[in-house]
């Protein structure tokens, strides 16, 4: 995450002007654990954008994000407004400029959408009106979010076809019935697992020097010596069944849904978009909300499953990836401290995320 005190006013401006936008303020928004960082800029009418600087090693390849910008730009046209679509800035050359005073800032690709300057990557898009829910979201709230993700899949399955049917199929956004890529990758991380990694972790945690993140990996460890088996067990049997697959977000969570009210206004943060079930978006996303309440997460299911009348074959999906996001979530950060040695990982924002997913999954139970 990009600190608060490390934005560069200027260069934020000199790369809002390249969109035509001459904004008056810029301040920091947010960011993501990737290293990204989100600044929230108006222009003198008091129009807002949302200006995301990207670190150049974790950017989306450029294919991939061509596809992405296409399909979201078709989806808002045929009525989803609520997803902020990246804009085109107004310069159609490979090298924007360049002076001696200031590294060249160039057209990262086809989209006209990118620039890239010094070691980050920017974008801009309309700022979304709406704030994520301050704790559980009310009745109202759950049923106005899936009604905008009934929209928002429907959309997204109905410009990807209509976009397969011109051109060839692309990889990461299409129409098929097929084994639910998200289980696979699930699966292999279950398997690293049971075959020493965590073992692995184990051994790691005992020499962790900072006792935050010493207790918290003690416990995701423990859960895990429990759950595993039960779990691989969960994955490998969907794993074999085929689903109806789809573009979804891929990456929804709590700030990623904005309310005005009870009302959606704002699905953010589309980045992650790519093919698979649309289970995995709400499955993800009900954690995120209720945590370990399960009755809460099984009445929020339930409304799901009368909207979308999901077959046998799909709920048994549906539990299967419930239970991955409860019990690998804290994985991820495990990984990054004992593999990769990564010191940010006792940051206050870390720990709090940690001791987040480490109640999680101690606390698991099956929905």
């Amino acid at each position: 995450m990009i600190p608060r005190d490390q934005i560069n006013i200027a260069e934020a401006k000199s790369i809002a002007v390249l969109y035509g936008i001459d904004v008056v303020t810029v301040s920091a928004a947010g960011g993501g654990f990737s290293g990204a960082g989100v600044f929230r800029a108006e222009d003198s009418s008091g129009s807002a954008f949302a200006m995301r600087q990207i670190p150049h090693s974790d950017v989306m390849s450029t294919e991939r994000y061509c596809e992405m910008v296409a399909l979201l730009s078709e989806m808002s046209l045929r009525g989803c407004g609520m997803i902020p679509v990246p804009l085109r800035h107004q310069q159609s050359s490979l090298t924007i400029l360049q002076t001696f005073r200031q590294p060249a800032i160039v057209n990262l690709d086809s989209s006209q959408t990118r620039i890239q300057a010094n070691d980050c990557v920017w974008q801009m898009e309309p700022w979304m009106p709406g704030e994520p829910a301050q704790g559980p979201p009310t009745p109202g709230q759950i049923k106005s979010t899936l009604e905008a993700l009934l929209l928002f899949h429907t959309m997204a399955a109905e410009c990807t076809q209509a976009r397969s049917d011109a051109r060839s199929v692309a990889p990461w956004f299409h129409i098929s019935e097929g084994c639910a890529p998200g289980i696979s990758r699930r699966l292999s991380i279950v398997s690293e697992l049971s075959d020493g990694l965590l073992t692995s972790f184990i051994k790691s945690v005992a020499a962790e020097p900072d006792p935050e993140f010493r207790c918290c990996a003690k416990r995701v460890c423990a859960a895990l010596e429990f759950w595993l088996p039960w779990l691989r067990k969960k994955l490998t049997e969907v794993a074999r069944s085929s689903y109806r697959l789809q573009p979804v977000v891929r990456d929804l969570w709590r700030p990623h849904v904005l309310f005005t009210g009870e009302r959606v206004t704002g699905i953010i943060d589309l980045n992650a978009m790519a093919t698979d079930h649309v289970g995995l978006d709400v499955t993800r996303l009900f954690r995120s909300w209720f945590g370990a309440d399960i009755d809460r997460i099984r009445e929020a299911l339930t409304s799901f499953r009368s909207q979308r009348l999901l077959d046998a074959s799909e709920w048994r999906l549906l539990q299967a990836y419930d239970a991955a996001t409860a019990l690998l979530s804290p994985v991820t950060w495990l990984r990054r401290r004992f593999i990769n040695a990564a010191a940010d990982c006792t940051s206050r924002d870390v720990l709090l995320r940690l001791a987040e997913l480490t109640s999680l999954a101690e606390r698991f139970e099956p929905v």
